[in-house]
């Protein structure tokens, strides 16, 4: 009885502590997904400052509001509000990022509001947008007199019928240190800009789209990401393929139009210019790395058994002379893999590889990997967006995200301890979450190559890869596609006499179809991969042609042959130091529909040059007289089909005359044979019956052989005898 109370006690004591929400369970699990109130606006966050502030400064918080709903809402006003929650704990920060935006319900400051659009003009249509700007006195604000992580934030109110009762619409919160003395400790903050986009060349001058112009023209992604990668102590990694397509756009480029084919000319050659330009200074004097080639989904290839499109890759990059100097850093997507992907890495020797703390588990910066391959462990977690509602992605969520986590965690560890985080940047919004003017006495700002350069924390190098981060993959009707473009690749190289340009054109364009900028993008992605796909099929179809006509006879008088030509319709070599360019060198198959009664004897490799064309005789071998259809097809020096297949329809006349001669040409030999034969026995009795007559002497008669031989012996003469 004593155990069953006790256990009554322990059930109802749960049950009220989880209707006060103090159960253990959400702090374990603070990703769960909360609740949010209802909305009708979508507020941006677009600055706070300072980010740091002190308590007897003040406080500035813009953005913007777009109504979200169906109706007209008015009576609109933007105010201040804040928790006086405060967060001194990992724990606090995992619960605060997984509270729905109405909890903790705060307090709003009536004295700091704006009314939006304006004083007058109080109202937003469905879609229209506004912005706004708050500022409070941070004494005002009343919060805890300890140093902490606060949130603050903005509440739009309104109204969502004309007369109805004032609401709030929307509301946005972020991250706020208040703090007064700085910690002991410091964190090593190593931040990581990755130079990549979406691959676009399909072929030499020409790009799929011209999203490349908009990520380099001034306030673009890739012009903002260069900018952060421009910090003292800051490292970046760039990826060859992007330095090769940018290249190609300031020697003038043009867009491919999908749809047919056409192209126009790009928009992007000067900024193309100057951007590369400033990389060049960039990389001059800053920590450089280098990403694989495409910076390819190589948890995807490695599954498919892809592998040599990353070894292919490797060997395109050593062809880009802005990046084949730097060390190599090898960054799966989102720094997710597993233990294959690890080893199938740490087979290409990079300097490090990059992996994200939810893939290792653990929090420290360095790792001890695979053959001695330091492991750069990516606090994903430490640097995600801030408290709901969306969007909390924005710079300034980012960038307070960033502050507070590194103040808990130097506040929370002993001076001696030593403490750090790797960031990755890679969004537009990460490169302006780190700007240069937010300088927090607990961050000590170090290069990748600092950190690599420090003692590697052991650890068990076991990998967590959720069945959910393999969902993300490439799929798989895309990696068929890069096998296939792999394969047709390998043929056309096959097939011409100098292959090496096609060959380094195979490895970068395959490692570009593989990569990890194409997951969940399978519409754009055909778009790119299509048309090469499209021009290599086409090309070994019909670049290379046999010519000849449907239906030949051939007759023994003319050695049972008839002619053939191959032709090879590329351009004829402009290149006087190269007139091999475009050769190719093909043998010709045929497939009989009866080889008992008919075959051709395959003409063995034969070389093309460019714009020229080849005839040669098919010898026929024919059983007897008639028609037989016969396939003949290209082949490349190693057995690959190309070209389309040629019916023709070979006759035979004539065809058993070789066949009579032989016979006949038997007879007389055999007839030859028996006459000289009995020629040779006739001598032969002759010279006997000469010595026979020289034996017996001049006098005495001997009778022929013959008559000798029909004499019978004298005793065969005398009469019968009969025994009594």
């Amino acid at each position: 009885m004593r155990a069953v109370r006790a256990l009554l006690a322990t059930v109802v004591l749960s049950v009220l502590l989880a209707g006060l929400g103090l159960l253990a369970p959400r702090c374990l699990d603070p990703a769960a997904a909360a609740t949010e109130p209802p909305s009708w606006t979508s507020i941006t966050l677009t600055g706070i400052a300072p980010a740091l502030p002190a308590r007897d400064g003040t406080l500035t918080v813009t953005g913007s509001v777009k109504n979200t709903s169906d109706v007209a809402l008015s009576n609109l006003q933007a105010i201040f509000w804040r928790s006086l929650d405060p967060i001194q704990r990992h724990e606090g920060m995992q619960l605060a990022l997984a509270s729905a935006a109405n909890d903790p319900v705060g307090l709003r400051r009536p004295d700091a509001y704006q009314n939006v659009p304006t004083d007058t003009q109080r109202s937003l249509k469905p879609g229209e947008s506004t912005s706004f700007s708050l500022t409070v006195k941070m004494a005002q604000l009343t919060l805890p007199a300890v140093d902490a992580i606060f949130m603050v934030g903005v509440h739009v109110r309104g109204r969502t019928v004309t007369g109805g009762p004032d609401i709030t619409l929307g509301r946005a919160r972020v991250f706020l240190p208040v703090v007064k003395n700085p910690p002991d400790n410091a964190a090593q903050l190593t931040t990581l800009v990755v130079l990549s986009s979406q691959p676009s060349l399909v072929r030499k001058g020409v790009l799929a789209d011209d999203h490349l112009a908009g990520e380099v023209r001034p306030g673009g992604r890739l012009t903002t990401l260069l900018q952060a990668a421009d910090t003292p102590g800051g490292s970046f990694a760039i990826d060859p393929a992007l330095i090769e397509e940018l290249q190609t756009m300031r020697s003038g480029y043009s867009v491919l139009n999908a749809e047919d084919n056409t192209t126009t000319p790009g928009t992007g050659q000067g900024d193309a210019a100057r951007w590369l330009a400033a990389y060049a200074e960039l990389a001059r004097r800053r920590d450089g790395y280098r990403l694989l080639y495409g910076h390819p989904d190589v948890v995807a290839l490695v599954h498919a058994g892809l592998t040599s499109v990353l070894t292919d890759g490797e060997a395109a990059a050593k062809g880009v002379a802005a990046t084949a100097s730097l060390p190599l850093l090898a960054m799966p997507a989102a720094g997710a893999a597993d233990a294959t992907t690890v080893a199938a890495l740490a087979a290409l020797t990079p300097a490090a590889i990059v992996l994200s703390d939810v893939t290792t588990g653990e929090s420290r910066p360095l790792l001890a990997g695979p053959n001695n391959i330091p492991i750069l462990n990516l606090a994903a977690t430490t640097f995600g967006g801030g408290p709901g509602p969306d969007p909390r992605n924005t710079a300034v969520h980012l960038q307070q995200r960033m502050l507070a986590e590194t103040w808990i965690e130097a506040s929370t560890t002993g001076p001696t301890d030593t403490i750090g985080q790797l960031q990755v940047i890679s969004t537009q919004a990460q490169a302006q979450s780190g700007r240069k003017d937010v300088g927090a006495p607990w961050i000590r700002r170090e290069s990748v190559s600092r950190l690599l350069g420090s003692n590697a924390a052991p650890w068990s190098q076991r990998y967590l890869y959720p069945p959910t981060a393999a969902r993300h993959e490439l799929g798989r009707g895309q990696l068929a596609a890069i096998k296939r473009l792999q394969t047709s690749y390998a043929t056309w190289a096959d097939l011409l006499v100098e292959p090496a340009s096609t060959r380094a054109d195979a490895r970068s364009a395959c490692a570009r179809a593989a990569s990890s900028s194409w997951r969940g993008q399978a519409a754009s992605w055909a778009r790119f991969v299509g048309p090469q796909q499209r021009t290599l099929t086409e090309s070994l179809d019909s670049a290379i042609k046999i010519v000849v006509t449907q239906r030949v006879i051939t007759s023994a008088h003319r050695g049972l042959s008839f002619p053939l030509t191959i032709r090879n319709t590329l351009p004829a070599s402009v290149d006087p130091a190269d007139p091999s360019l475009g050769a190719v060198r093909v043998r010709v198959d045929f497939t009989s529909a009866s080889r008992q009664r008919l075959r051709v004897a395959p003409i063995e490799l034969t070389q093309v040059a460019a714009g020229a064309a080849v005839t040669d005789n098919a010898q026929v071998d024919a059983q007897s007289n008639g028609t037989v259809c016969v396939i003949a097809r290209l082949y490349t020096a190693s057995g690959k089909a190309v070209g389309r297949a040629v019916p023709i329809d070979v006759k035979a006349t004539q065809a058993g005359t070789t066949g009579w001669i032989i016979a006949i040409a038997a007879g007389i030999v055999l007839v030859g044979t028996s006459a000289l034969r009995i020629r040779q026995v006739a001598r032969e009795r002759s010279a006997a019956t000469a010595a026979r007559i020289e034996a017996a002497g001049p006098d005495q008669v001997v009778p022929p052989p013959a008559a000798v031989e029909a004499s019978p012996p004298e005793e065969h003469n005398q009469p019968e005898r009969v025994d009594v």
